[in-house]
């Protein structure tokens, strides 16, 4: 995993812009993303090595500079990720209608 750590803190590193150019950040953004207590980058390296998918309440945009969201990196390393809305979908979730005041009194 660390190997992988290293290739997203690598790609990332590269991805400075001064211009309005897609998938570009602004060096606050890379500086955050970079450090090595941010839980963003050690979640994505785990979910490429281990082959998980990520739920994130994040958006792909392609057009932010002032932080890197979560599904451009997994869009860049082919990671897949949902939101939290698509995740029962996604996990075939089947839902079922509980009597509240039946389960109150049974318990």
């Amino acid at each position: 995993m660390l190997n992988t750590y290293a290739e997203i803190v690598g790609w990332v590193s590269t991805q400075k812009s001064n211009v309005k150019e897609k998938y570009k950040y602004n060096e606050p953004a890379i500086n955050e993303f970079m450090k090595e207590n941010n839980t963003d980058t050690w979640l994505i390296a785990f979910a490429k090595t281990y082959n998980y998918i990520i739920v994130t309440n994040e958006s792909l945009n392609p057009y932010i500079k002032k932080k890197i969201p979560i599904p451009n990196v997994c869009k860049h390393f082919n990671i897949q990720y949902v939101n939290i809305f698509e995740m029962p979908k996604k996990l075939n979730f089947k839902y079922r209608t509980v009597n509240i005041i039946q389960f109150i009194l049974e318990n």
